[in-house]
């Protein structure tokens, strides 16, 4: 059982701006900076195939001679991003990105994409629970404070 049972679409982006796999990969990269964004869930014909993500973007260009503009979204695209169900707790879907060392996981469900949690969703929602100082769905236990001691008084040295 989750120590956490805060489900993963309270923080996930609900919003989520999706590329086509005939795409180019300039228009991914087109997308991603005019939204300030490193993920696009891959859609075709609705469905979910996949994610590209800056990372794949970077590890393309590194290749001589490859041209964004002749590379379909498809051709760069992680075919089997980490997805996961709106009702799957947070830490385990932080501790999951944190092992595979990617920074996002898309939430779907029936195959119909809800939104995308990334690394910024996650530190949003780590602020959260420092902020309160409880962990979730912990009972407040509130206990009388005991008479704190009484100070010692110094003893002034003479010259």
């Amino acid at each position: 059982m989750s120590r956490f049972p805060i489900e993963i679409e309270k923080y996930m982006s609900s919003v989520v701006v999706v590329i086509d796999p005939q795409q180019t990969l300039a228009e991914a990269v087109r997308l991603m900076r005019l939204h300030r964004i490193r993920h696009l869930p891959v859609l075709a014909h609705g469905r979910l195939v996949g994610l590209v993500s800056q990372r794949d973007v970077y590890l393309m260009e590194s290749f001589d001679r490859t041209d964004p503009s002749q590379i379909l979204v498809k051709e760069a695209m992680s075919s089997s991003p980490y997805t996961v169900d709106p009702e799957e707790p947070i830490d385990v879907v932080a501790r999951e990105m944190a092992r595979r060392k990617i920074g996002s996981a898309l939430v779907a469900h029936g195959g119909r994409l809800l939104g995308l949690f990334t690394a910024t969703d996650a530190l949003q929602a780590l602020a959260a629970l420092v902020e309160d100082e409880r962990v979730p769905g912990e009972e407040i236990v509130v206990e009388a404070a005991a008479k704190p001691p009484a100070r010692k008084k110094a003893k002034r040295l003479s010259r």
